[in-house]
């Protein structure tokens, strides 16, 4: 498992972790990259919305009304 900062946040960082290494990481999108942002978040909601059927979906947050 990898936990890297965000300018290690490119395909080139993840395909190497995932192909070369069988790893796993975590790698955190920058406010300044929009576009990498907005995929990330696209990808996020089809699992918060368990659009995968061997997707994690995590809790609500403190507060929320939960389902």
């Amino acid at each position: 498992m990898f936990a890297l900062d965000a300018l290690h946040t490119t395909k080139k960082t993840a395909r190497l972790i995932t192909d070369r290494l069988d790893a796993h990481y975590v790698l955190i999108p920058k406010g300044n990259q929009p576009l990498a942002r907005a995929a990330a978040r696209a990808l996020l909601a089809g699992f918060e919305l368990g659009r995968c059927p061997s997707c994690w979906t995590p809790p609500p947050p403190p507060g929320s009304p939960s389902n």
